[in-house]
């Protein structure tokens, strides 16, 4: 038979209106008129009361005593954990949530609002969209999806408020009980305010004692008999507590992802360093990142194994369990960067990972989750699927020094200084091939030859290098590419994920493809005509390779071209795109806002970056955002006004507070680095200050950067 528990949650320490619970009205404490409500709610087997476990309730505790009803003591702060510990005691198959400080909850509605909870339902409520009276909001779910909250939920929001983390989860299968509308909707009917005790008192006075009491239409015939009771606690923002919980969750930085790839002399370091890419920028956003990789993976490409990653080697290396093992509460995100790990092996994470995230860059491989490739991919899985050169992953350190290389590529000087890249292993040692060339193609140039101290033909480079005239310098396990990439003036290299390295910073290139999954990067960046791609390794003819060296060393216009469009296909901020695409900024009603870029998502306007994205929320677009690169001084001689800066626009169909704030928080997503601008007309002064930016004499307002 199933169980279903009313867990009435409360306190004594209300920061704006302390014992709240236990205060009189109408000759009863507020506490004794909800759980007496609470008990008459259809369907209702048992009550309980939950309140944390501080000596401070303890006079919660004598009063629910006192009134008959079991008490169960938990986390103050970590309201899920109370009730689930509660749900648990108590023999619970369902669960009816509600708070202690709406004396008018009404049975009828929370009764109602109960049988919504089905063998297809999971979840259900009449408080979103908010359209009942604020005081009787009620949400029923089964106790399969409390255990899983309890597993799993991590935001503040969650933890707090309990049922968020259910009523957002695009798993969980809900309903909505709809409610009157306005007027009703915009009364306020629980206490958290002085005020709101003065208005209770009142409305209770004139309350008549019959066997309808209960019944919610008792105090809106009152209401509406005399509208001027609406006046005494009106002002007050119903979800206020919830908006609290909302801003830590986007200030929050303890996640936690787990990135799964591997690297050998074989399968080259591609994906570990398109993963460390992915790593640096979460890391700089405040995550917690872990590597799991096959025993070997960092040696191969010379890099150092950061602390805490997980080495795999045997059976484990594609067993899913071996991280379930590693990590038992699961994660954040989990990132996934291998081919020779398919959807199968994902499927089998679902769920323990909060959010998953493949990478790829083959045609056709169906994957469960979100799917995240630098060229387009026609979707195999229900995604999102973000796909294109405004997708790609690429170090933060390229992105900031971006600017300054778009303004030296302007001046588009003569060739001195030219980059040879194919990866740190170079399986088939094509930087020899290139060097051998670049013997006479190249003679009299400066050439930095990036490689691994783990490539299989190290000395065969070096002794290639050597020959050349000036001998070429070798950058062996680099981590200055940025630098040399803003001061080269040509590359050639490899269609990996360093190609679009180059694109960011505007330098022309040619292109060599030294494994299968780079055809389809080196012709897309061939179509756009920001990269001359010169096809297969196997394939390539030495006087094709320098005919392209000295067409490209001698046109300059050809350079220039190439350079600007290079730049303009990928700006750098690929992750940063991700992040405000998979990870929304939820609004107190439970909406998902989120950027997506417009198309064309960059392009260049006079040497600068203009950003556009389109804002979503719950999936249909409600206006959009831009952000473009403004002059460094903005108007202002200060030191802090030479630092990167862009104008941020908005551009909204709805007035709502709490859309815009989303939109803020998500610009600042896309653009950490740079100090933000915005006229005085894009928002409230209000919503302005509150989101951190101050006011200036010239009708702007200023944020300073996130870090």
């Amino acid at each position: 038979m199933t169980k279903t528990v009313c867990i009435v949650q409360a306190r004594m320490t209300s920061s704006r209106l302390p014992g709240k619970v236990l205060e009189d009205l109408a000759g009863k404490t507020v506490l004794a008129h909800v759980l007496e409500r609470c008990a008459a709610t259809p369907g209702v087997n048992q009550v309980v009361v939950a309140i944390p476990d501080e000596q401070t309730d303890e006079p919660v505790v004598q009063e629910a005593t006192r009134l008959g009803f079991p008490v169960w003591r938990g986390s103050r702060d970590d309201v899920l954990s109370r009730f689930h510990g509660a749900a648990h005691a108590f023999g619970a198959d369902i669960i009816l949530r509600v708070t202690s400080d709406c004396p008018l909850t009404d049975p009828a509605v929370n009764g109602q609002v109960l049988a919504l909870v089905t063998t297809d339902i999971d979840y259900a409520c009449n408080a979103a969209p908010p359209l009942w009276p604020h005081g009787l909001e009620a949400e029923a779910f089964t106790l399969q999806w409390l255990d899983r909250a309890h597993r799993e939920a991590r935001r503040p929001s969650e933890r707090e408020h309990v049922g968020p983390f259910i009523r957002n989860h695009p798993a969980a299968r809900k309903a909505t009980l709809p409610g009157p509308g306005e007027p009703e909707c915009l009364w306020r009917w629980t206490l958290d305010t002085p005020d709101d005790l003065v208005f209770l008192r009142t409305l209770f006075s004139r309350m008549p004692v019959d066997e309808n009491r209960f019944s919610w239409s008792v105090p809106a015939a009152i209401m509406h008999r005399y509208p001027e009771l609406a006046s005494i606690n009106a002002g007050h923002d119903r979800l206020e507590g919830l908006k609290k919980s909302l801003r830590a969750d986007a200030l929050r930085t303890s996640k936690t992802a787990i990135i799964r790839c591997d690297a050998d002399p074989r399968r080259g370091g591609g994906h570990l360093m398109r993963c460390l890419n992915l790593s640096h920028g979460l890391s700089a956003m405040g995550w917690s990142c872990h590597f799991a990789v096959a025993a070997g993976s960092f040696e191969a490409t010379g890099r150092t194994k950061p602390p805490g990653t997980l080495e795999l080697s045997g059976d484990s290396v594609m067993d899913p369990d071996a991280l379930r093992h590693w990590m038992p509460d699961g994660c954040d995100l989990l990132v996934v960067d291998h081919y020779d790990l398919g959807i199968t092996w994902e499927q089998s994470l679902y769920g323990w990972a909060r959010t998953l995230l493949s990478l790829d860059d083959i045609p056709g491989r169906p994957h469960c989750g979100a799917v995240l490739s630098a060229i387009p991919l026609p979707p195999a899985g229900p995604g999102p699927w973000l796909c294109g050169p405004d997708w790609a992953i690429l170090n933060p350190a390229f992105q900031a020094v971006r600017h300054k290389a778009l303004e030296r590529r302007k001046r588009m000087q003569p060739v001195e200084r030219i980059v040879v890249s194919f990866g740190l292993t170079d399986p088939d040692n094509t930087t020899s091939l290139v060097l051998g060339v670049l013997r006479t193609a190249g003679r009299g140039l400066s050439i930095d030859v990036v490689i691994g101290s783990g490539s299989p033909w190290l000395e065969a480079i070096r002794a290639a290098a050597a020959q050349c005239d000036p001998p070429a310098q070798l950058h062996i396990d680099a981590d200055n590419i940025p630098a040399l990439l803003l001061e080269a003036d040509m590359a050639i290299g490899a269609g990996g994920v360093s190609a679009f390295e180059r694109c960011c910073l505007g330098l022309p290139s040619i292109l060599i493809q030294i494994a299968d999954n780079q055809k389809e990067t080196s012709a897309l960046l061939s179509d756009h005509r920001a990269a001359l791609d010169l096809g297969s390794r196997h394939d390539l003819r030495i006087d094709d390779l320098e005919r392209a060296i000295q067409a490209l060393i001698h046109n300059p216009g050809k350079r220039a071209a190439m350079a600007q469009t290079a730049s303009s296909l990928c700006d750098g901020r690929g992750l940063l795109r991700a992040m405000c695409a998979l990870f929304p900024v939820l609004t107190p009603t439970g909406s998902s806002v989120i950027l997506y870029p417009a198309q064309p998502a960059t392009q260049k306007v006079q040497g600068h970056d203009h950003l556009v994205s389109d804002i979503l929320v719950d999936g249909q677009k409600a206006g959009s955002l831009t952000l473009e690169q403004i002059s460094a001084n903005a108007g202002n001689d200060d030191e802090n006004a030479k630092m990167p800066a862009m104008m941020l626009t908005v551009s909204l169909e709805t007035e709502a507070s709490d859309v815009i704030e989303a939109a803020l928080i998500l610009a600042r997503r896309l653009a950490p680095q740079e100090r933000f601008h915005v006229r005085k007309n894009i928002a409230p002064d209000t919503i302005l200050i509150q989101a951190g930016y101050t006011p200036r004499a010239d009708n702007l307002f200023v944020q300073e950067p996130s870090s």
